[in-house]
C-alpha cells in the first residue's frame, strides 16, 4: 500500500509540474525543455566519457 501511495503522490506533483509549465508562456516553456534537454545530454556525454 505504501508503494502505490507513493506512486500517487509522484504522479500529483507531476502533473502540478506540468500544469505550472503550460500556464508560463509557451516561449518560456520551450526554451525550458531546451535547457533540460541540453544538460540531459551533456551528463549523458560526460557519463559516456567516463566509461571509456
Amino acid at each position: 500500500m505504501g508503494y502505490s501511495y507513493f506512486t500517487f503522490f509522484m504522479f500529483q506533483i507531476s502533473k502540478l509540474l506540468l500544469h505550472n509549465i503550460l500556464k508560463l508562456k509557451k516561449q518560456h516553456a520551450v526554451h525550458y525543455v531546451y535547457v533540460l534537454t541540453i544538460r540531459f545530454l551533456d551528463s549523458c556525454n560526460i557519463l559516456g566519457w567516463i566509461r571509456t
